[in-house]
C-alpha cells in the first residue's frame, strides 16, 4: 500500500521550536510595537474627527487636514524606520532555522 502522509521530519519541515527564543521575542517586540503605534494614530484620527467637527469653516479644515496628513507622513516613516532598525538590531539565530 502506497504511503499517502510523510511525517514532517521526513518532508524537511523542522518544528517551531527550532526557531529558538530570540525569534520569539523580537517578533513579539516588532509585534508590540506596531500594535502601540496603530493605537496612536487611531487616538490622533479620533482627535482630527473632533475637530473637523468643531471646524468654523473652510480655512478651518483645510488647515485641520493639512496638519493630520502632515503628521501622518511623518509619524509612518518614523515608524518604519523605527520597525526597520528592530529588525536589524535582533535578528534570529538563522543557524537553528531550517531553509
Amino acid at each position: 500500500m502506497p504511503k499517502t502522509k510523510e511525517t514532517s521530519e521526513e518532508a524537511g519541515i523542522e518544528s517551531i521550536a527550532s526557531f529558538g527564543t530570540d525569534w520569539f521575542e523580537a517578533m513579539a517586540e516588532i509585534g508590540s510595537e506596531m500594535m502601540n503605534f496603530t493605537a496612536e494614530r487611531i487616538k490622533q484620527d479620533l482627535e482630527t474627527q473632533h475637530e473637523l467637527l468643531s471646524a468654523k469653516g473652510l480655512a478651518d479644515i483645510q488647515r485641520i487636514q493639512l496638519q493630520f496628513f502632515q503628521k501622518a507622513i511623518n509619524d509612518y516613516a518614523e515608524e518604519t524606520a523605527k520597525l526597520l532598525e528592530m529588525s536589524k538590531s535582533r535578528p534570529p539565530n538563522h543557524s537553528s532555522v531550517p531553509l
